[in-house]
């Protein structure tokens, strides 16, 4: 399957075509092979405009049933997760999917242009086995960026990114061939070289991946299907230089007049070419004989300037419903058709939605769609509101109709549009249609150009708000050459195709019958609430997706990496974009833009793109190329044959928006503005990255694109708070800011983590617990299933001092562990920790105003309740509100909880009677250690069982009861006798080549291969044991958070042997017992609910 996108050049021939001015220009020799060998379908009919096109073709449904609006990719509705997104929704099948029921090998290569947001949106969403080639209505043919020269919109994203990506068995994500996306194969504009197909043109590079696709395959093995998607013959109109000199060769003695349609000749020779090259390489792989060539184009040529198109003798062009933007060249080829088919016509109607019926019917499968039939159950079951999805419109049995030369029509009615419909041979158009006029032979051209009414764009949108080139309604109506059919104008297709005389007045019986159909098929358009542009989309291109575009909606799993690493300067720019989409998308924000840049657009937007359109090459060439320096525009033909859009007006254009923007922040609903850039020497990437002199400075936006990671997106660094002994102490810490949440992070929690220990690194939490990401044993990163920290953002700290990556003094010569002054309590590390806090609102504000909770594990026992604390006399300070404090298997209460332990062994079985009375004084010592104030006594004694603090309480060796007991190491499992392996490969991850600096703490003790092992336990346990920290009751403290209105979770799992649930079952009673009198009782004898 082959298609062209736009492509209408004059009708394909059948065996013999007069020579023309117009058939010189459009040299189709290969294509002309085909048609002459094939069958001709000469009424072939698409929607008027790409997107509605291509997902017709996928899906079998008329472009109306699937997608009559030709949104951009951005755009999703979070309350329709069937429909609320761009191009074709989520359950419907594609033909891609139907073919491999039968056991086709599917492939496609080139544009897409039928959805993003999700990954069953994508090409292998619908059933393509590989995917190469990019999402959007179009790109640039040479960087392959989304610029305004290729779409005519300026999206949320400001068209910043790569719309060039790949899929297959092994690899999602954008391509990351640097020579593949450069242009540097062009040359330079004075000397663009004579490379005859430049390897980093676009369509070449389509050419090879279908090529290698047919190259490889193995017939033997199992039948091919694949699409072939031509960005060709859309704007940007970017062709190699060789072929623009081969078309003018071609066309002497003439020459062309009109540089955009130079170069749109060059295209089209360039695409018969392709078409040759697939031909041909089908043949020496002896697969030929048995292959079926569909090819076929998805709308009419565009008549306004700079598309270059021209439908002539047909009237309109793309956007219209008039023959020219709606009936298309197509054709069945190829060495699999019936021998006597070849050479002939069908001249019945067939709509682009039919060729899913045809492949159907060639593989012998029912069209029916059992996938979507499905989602309208579940619809009508649980979401009667949503629109159900449409059935499959394409005809069964069309297939075996054409190639059999039956010559009867098979679509008695054929609906074109909300606004178009054919009976035919009538067909009636209704409303007001662009691009109402019949163009010449050779258009564009001088007269064009020198005109008043040169055609202009009617589809260009900011934001997805359309702009009007002029706020005049005649002038616009005259430059889209607008007319006006009201309730219907009617023609005779068949004897007046066309569209010269107007039926209405004269058969008014077929006019009023034709208005009933269309009537009637209106109201079964499927129209669902497709959304508005999504921030999110441009937030993961930007910070997770390596500056591409791609699906950003329910991606847990399907990126696979490697990813773009970010430069420190693209860091920096990715900071403060991320600040920007913030501030752009909140709805007045975007709406102040757009009415703004309405009024503005026509005085001093229309100017330079409408020079920058085209130019008369008899007046205006020099040296083959048409300049206007005063204009900021330059219009290659030989030089590379690209069309610029006018880079001083693009310029202006987004410094205004930008300015624009930071002028309205004062409406932003989160947070207060961060400072601008500033020019402040970048950091080494070899030394831990400090913030607090950045926040001290006042350069907030500059310390948060710094601290950006390349690992998705996520930051980290060190945020600095002083210590007793006048040293600093630099806290690192790590911030998951939350993915599946709305954009103003304000209305999505943020969860503070403290990983216990006490010495446990946030790192465990990060990488073991709760973030989103874990380590696989090929040291790579993967997307963990489930994270809360998806739907809430999660910020992990490595507290007290001398935790995982934090350190203490000067980062070039920072304090060993023997020298650390640690910190002693709980209370003094929640005062740290608080004052960590503070700093790091100040650089992601966005959290200002919202709901927050403190969580963690095991010694978080006693960091958590003193944090929680600490937060509620700084509430004002901080501007959060704290919610919840949340705390599993935690150490609260050692007195209490320690004379559980010999009936926990006793029931699992680990200790016989004589070991159980040994093990109830040791428990009853330290308990009575604890009471009279002898912490490291009471550690010492109950630490003879554990070894929890990893041997360093013991001098000079201990024999530790619970491994003498067990044989088992792992107190954290009763049934696991190690550590699990993969609970340690973060860390062996952490010390490969560069990821230390990508978290910024190279060169901070624990880094390197000679720092620390980020262990557990160390000089900093022992620390809180001698304070009596690690004895201390923190059960009031949690009854006095409950007082104060703030929800209290406790958790303890089955298995674990330190702090399972009859050690922390003892210490809640404790805080129910310091809620007030009768609590406890009240609390044993409330209904309990079992939590799954």
């Amino acid at each position: 399957m082959i298609s062209a996108d736009q492509n209408k050049p004059p009708p394909l021939p059948r065996r013999s075509r007069r020579l023309t001015r117009r058939s010189l220009e459009q040299h189709t020799p290969n294509i002309d092979l085909l048609l002459n060998s094939g069958i001709d379908l000469t009424h072939h009919y698409t929607y008027k405009i790409c997107s509605p096109s291509r997902s017709s073709l996928q899906s079998g449904r008329h472009p109306d049933h699937v997608n009559p609006l030709n949104t951009g990719v951005l755009v999703s509705n979070e309350d329709d997760v069937i429909s609320g997104f761009q191009g074709i929704p989520r359950n419907m099948s594609g033909i891609s999917e139907r073919m491999k029921e039968k056991g086709y090998r599917t492939h496609m290569t080139g544009k897409w242009d039928a959805g993003m947001a999700t990954p069953d949106h994508t090409p292998q969403g619908r059933g393509y086995d590989s995917f190469y080639g990019y999402f959007q209505h179009a790109n640039n043919y040479w960087n392959k960026g989304g610029h305004i020269e290729a779409t005519g919109n300026v999206d949320l994203c400001l068209n910043r990114f790569t719309d060039l990506f790949m899929e297959n068995a092994t690899y999602r994500g954008g391509v990351l061939d640097s020579g593949e996306l450069s242009d540097k194969c062009l040359g330079s504009d004075s000397n663009p070289g004579d490379v005859d197909d430049p390897e980093c043109y676009e369509e070449h590079i389509f050419k090879q991946k279908t090529l290698e696709v047919i190259n490889n395959h193995d017939s033997s093995e199992a039948p091919l299907f694949l699409f072939h998607a031509f960005h060709l013959i859309h704007t940007p109109l970017n062709v190699p230089a060789s072929y623009v000199k081969k078309v003018d060769e071609m066309i002497l003695p003439h020459e062309f007049d009109s540089a955009a349609r130079r170069n749109y000749s060059a295209m089209v020779y360039y695409m018969d070419e392709v078409v040759g090259e697939i031909v041909q390489t089908l043949k020496d792989k002896e697969m030929y004989d048995n292959t079926i060539i569909a090819l076929m184009s998805d709308n009419g040529g565009p008549l306004y300037l700079p598309g270059a198109g021209n439908n002539h003798p047909l009237k309109g062009g793309k956007y219209s419903d008039w023959e020219g933007g709606v009936r298309t060249n197509a054709m069945i080829s190829g060495g699999g058709i019936p021998e006597e088919s070849k050479g002939t016509v069908y001249e019945g109607l067939v709509s682009v939605a039919d060729w899913f019926g045809m492949f159907c019917d060639i593989v012998g499968i029912d069209s029916f769609d059992e996938k979507a039939e499905a989602a309208n159950v579940w619809l009508r079951q649980n979401r009667p509101d949503l629109p159900a999805l449409p059935p499959v419109d394409a005809l069964t049995g069309l297939w075996s109709k054409i190639i059999s030369g039956d010559k009867t029509n098979q679509h008695p009615i054929l609906p074109l549009s909300s606004q178009a419909l054919i009976k035919y041979p009538y067909k009636i158009i209704t409303g007001i249609q662009p691009y109402s006029n019949w163009t010449g032979e050779l258009f564009p051209n001088c007269t064009t150009l020198e005109g008043d009414l040169v055609p202009w764009h009617n589809d260009s949108n900011l934001f997805e708000f359309h702009l009007d080139w002029s706020l005049d309604e005649e002038e616009l109506a005259g430059h889209l050459w607008k007319e006006e059919c009201a309730d219907g104008c009617l023609f005779n297709i068949e004897t007046d195709p066309n569209e010269t005389n107007n039926l209405a007045s004269t058969e008014p019986e077929i006019l009023s019958e034709l208005q009933s159909l269309l009537s009637s098929h209106v109201e079964t358009l499927f129209t669902p609430d497709r959304g508005v542009e999504d921030p999110k989309a441009c937030q993961h291109s930007a910070s997770t997706n390596g500056g591409f575009y791609g699906p950003w909606i329910d991606v847990d799993n399907y990126y696979t990496g490697p990813f773009r690493k970010l430069s420190l300067k693209q860091k920096i720019f990715v900071s403060a974009y991320d600040e920007f989409l913030d501030v752009l998308s909140h709805p007045r924000i975007e709406e102040e833009v757009y009415k703004i840049t309405q009024r503005i657009y026509p005085e001093y937007m229309v100017p330079p793109l409408e020079r920058s359109f085209d130019c008369c090459l008899i007046e205006g060439v020099v040296e083959n190329t048409c300049v206007d320096k005063e204009h900021g525009f330059t219009f290659e033909g030989v030089g590379g044959g690209h069309l610029y859009f006018g880079r001083s007006a693009a310029a202006a254009c987004l410094i205004f928006l930008l300015f624009l923007a930071s002028n309205l922040e004062s409406t932003r609903a989160t947070g207060p503005a961060a400072p601008p850039l500033t020019s402040s020497s970048p950091p080494d990437p070899s030394k831990p990255l400090l913030l607090s002199p950045l926040i001290d400075k006042g350069e907030l936006t500059l310390a948060r694109s710094l601290s950006l990671q390349p690992h998705g997106q996520q930051h980290s660094g060190y945020l600095t708070v002083p210590s007793t002994n006048g040293k600093d102490n630099h806290i690192f810490f790590w911030y998951q800011p939350c993915t599946d949440c709305p954009s103003d992070k304000s209305k999505s929690p943020l969860i503070q983590w403290f990983n216990g220990g006490p010495g446990s690194p946030d790192t465990v939490g990060v990488f073991n617990q709760i973030g989103r990401h874990y380590i696989d044993s090929d040291m790579n990163m993967q997307d963990r299933c489930f994270s809360i920290c998806r739907t809430s953002s999660c910020l992990f700290l490595d507290s007290p001092v001398g935790t995982g990556y934090s350190f203490q003094g000067d980062p070039d010569s920072a304090t060993d562990d023997e020298e650390i002054e640690f910190t002693k309590t709980s209370a003094e590390t929640a005062e740290q920790a608080t004052d960590v806090l503070a700093q790091f609102l100040t650089i992601f504000p966005e959290h200002e105003g919202g709901d927050y909770y403190i969580q963690g594990l095991s010694y978080a026992g006693h960091y958590v309740p003193h944090m929680g604390r600490v937060v509620l006399k700084r509430l004002k300070e901080l501007g959060l509100k704290l919610r919840g404090v949340n705390v599993g298997d935690p150490a609260m209460h050692h007195s209490r909880e320690v004379l559980e332990y010999s009936n926990v062994f006793k029931t699992f079985g680990f200790v016989d009677d004589l070991e159980y009375d040994s093990l109830t004084r040791m428990m009853t010592q330290s308990k009575e250690l604890v009471d009279s104030g002898n912490c490291w006594g009471a550690f010492t004694v109950w630490n003879k069982v554990f070894n929890d603090d990893g041997g360093s309480s013991c001098e000079p060796h201990c024999e530790f009861l619970y491994e003498a007991w067990t044989g088992s190491e792992n107190t954290e499992h009763a049934l696991i006798n190690e550590q699990p392996t993969e609970f340690d490969y973060f860390r062996k991850w952490l010390k490969l080549d560069g990821h230390e600096e990508d978290i910024h703490v190279a060169g901070s003790p624990a880094s390197g291969d000679s720092g620390a092992s980020l262990s557990e336990g160390g000089e900093m346990y022992s620390t809180m044991v001698e304070s009596g920290d690690f004895c201390e009751n923190t059960t009031p403290i949690f009854s006095e958070l409950i007082k104060a209105g703030v929800d209290v979770v406790i958790s303890a799992g089955n298995m674990d042997v330190l702090l399972g649930p009859a050690m922390v079952g003892e210490a809640v009673k404790g805080i129910v017992e310091g809620i007030g009198e009768g609590a406890l009782e009240e609390f044993i004898g409330s209904e309990k609910q079992i939590w799954r």
